[in-house]
């Protein structure tokens, strides 16, 4: 269960956008009159597939593989921006563009390693904004009801 602080934290970042309501409603309308089942099924593939690939994320990370990691941001994105959480699509979208500045500040120095921490700040950033939004979805599974901007 999340602490009272996670819960301020995601309202807040929820009101600021985390998920997109309007894509949210419409996968919640695909539901059957009586039953939330088409929706939370969705939640519970995205939570497990974001779980996953975020794991994935982290060993990439550790093994500095970093096209690896490029990779899994893209599938992440799409991923997300299918359900409609927002602020993970666009966190992976930015450890894309780090990613990429990485790189060419490392093609220039002719190999020389450099600085991951731009990296690390921006995969962290995206690990941050993954628990905020399994809080609200999680609450949406637990309750059946889309949470309030106000919840």
């Amino acid at each position: 269960m999340a602490s009272t602080t996670e819960l301020a934290a995601t309202q807040q970042r929820t009101s600021d956008g985390i998920i997109d309501q309007r894509v949210f409603q419409g996968i919640v309308d695909l539901n059957d009159i009586d039953s939330t089942d088409f929706s939370t099924q969705m939640v519970h593939t995205y939570l497990a597939v974001a779980t996953s690939t975020l794991a994935d994320m982290d060993r990439a990370v550790g093994n500095k593989d970093i096209s690896k990691l490029s990779l899994l941001a893209v599938s992440l994105q799409d991923t997300s921006d299918a359900i409609g959480v927002t602020e993970v699509r666009r966190s992976s979208s930015r450890l894309r563009e780090v990613i990429r500045l990485w790189s060419e500040a490392e093609r220039k120095a002719g190999g020389a390693a450099a600085s991951m921490d731009g990296i690390l700040a921006a995969h962290g950033r995206l690990k941050s904004d993954f628990a905020l939004a399994k809080s609200w979805l999680t609450r949406y599974v637990e309750t059946g009801n889309v949470p309030s901007e106000e919840e």
